[in-house]
């Protein structure tokens, strides 16, 4: 159990923690009193994006915005973000190991 102050950097470093574990193909469980299941995807994706585009990867509103978008085009999240520095990538990064980390939402 991690606690502590707000905006701290908790759920960041246990998402790095969980999404390392993850990639090296070992299960994680997350229990997240928090934020919900789509909050985390998007901070996941957002790292994977960081790691990869570095400064111009898009930031996490650009990618919650897409998320978000409903433009009615019929377009794929891929192809939403297939004009950012790294977003296609680190969404399909994600894919990879999302069946071995497990986030669920909690409550007290």
């Amino acid at each position: 159990l991690l606690g502590g102050p707000q905006g701290m950097g908790k759920t960041t470093w246990m998402l790095q923690v969980a999404r390392n574990i993850a990639r090296q193909g070992r299960p994680v469980l997350y229990f997240c009193y928090e934020h919900d299941q789509v909050t985390m995807l998007i901070r996941l994706v957002a790292l994977e994006a960081g790691l990869i585009g570095g400064i111009e990867a898009p930031g996490i509103n650009r990618i919650r915005a897409t998320f978000e978008a409903a433009d009615g085009l019929g377009r794929s999240l891929s192809e939403r973000l297939a004009d950012t520095t790294g977003g296609a990538e680190a969404l399909e990064i994600v894919k990879e190991y999302s069946d071995r980390l497990v986030v669920h939402r909690s409550s007290g």
